[in-house]
């Protein structure tokens, strides 16, 4: 089953205590409160937790009970995504109505919110919704399939699959900003006024940051872990993977 670890520092981290079991991949913090979602399991057959604190988790009143992929805020609700699924919350995650059948979210990867829309990701490209509930796909020229989108600096800033990154202000009209180099950047995340991607099994240096989201840079010295997540706060900028974070 999946595991939750807090650190005040990202150096020190100690397990806590989920109210259920699912296999945890997406997490976030906005409105004062943490949300962390994730795919069923036998003993995980409601993958949603939330915590004020990161220490005591709660399983929410009304959990769904099906797998999501991630989990963003905006405009007063959570929403979390999944394969043709949307689920969302107006009171914090304490309940959520699950909406199925969209099948333009087919194995969507991730979601971010800015200037009024969601974003998200996945096999069927770009999606977004002004609401949660109603999504439209985008038609982009030359994306591979888009892995990850963080907003930040007024931007959408997407990785696909094959190395390349696209930025929109709006997440309707979309450029790109980086040509392929064959590696797998998987999650990206924007933090005091950088946008920092990281790869999955690049083959060394597989970090790279940004201010613009146009010129990159490639810092050595990174362990070569398979990184599936990042998050930035307190200063930190931290990223977890199959070998730890």
């Amino acid at each position: 089953g999946g595991a939750i670890y807090s650190s005040p520092d990202a150096v020190t981290w100690t397990a806590r205590t989920p109210p259920n079991t699912p296999n945890y991949s997406d997490i976030a913090y906005a409105n004062g409160r943490f949300v962390a979602v994730g795919a069923t399991t036998g003993s995980g057959a409601q993958p949603v937790a939330y915590s004020d604190d990161g220490i005591t988790w709660t399983l929410p009143a009304t959990p769904f009970t099906v797998s999501r992929t991630g989990i963003a805020y905006g405009d007063g609700k959570w929403v979390a995504v999944g394969s043709q699924a949307v689920s969302i919350s107006t009171n914090n995650g304490v309940t959520w109505t699950t909406t199925t059948g969209i099948s333009t979210l087919a194995l969507v990867q991730g979601v971010s919110f800015g200037n009024g829309v969601f974003c998200a990701v996945g096999l069927n490209g770009i999606i977004t919704s002004s609401d949660g509930v109603t999504w439209t796909q985008l038609s982009i020229s030359g994306i591979g399939v888009p892995l990850d989108v963080a907003f930040g600096n007024q931007k959408f800033v997407t990785l696909d699959s094959n190395g390349q990154v696209y930025t929109s202000p709006d997440a309707v009209t979309w450029t790109r900003t980086r040509l392929s180099d064959g590696d797998t950047w998987r999650t990206i995340t924007y933090g005091n006024g950088f946008f920092v991607a990281f790869a999955d099994l690049s083959g060394g240096d597989n970090v790279m940051y940004s201010i613009d989201a146009t010129n990159w840079i490639r810092p050595s010295g990174v362990p070569n872990y398979s990184w599936q997540g990042s998050t930035y706060g307190n200063g930190l900028f931290v990223a977890v993977g199959d070998s730890g974070a």
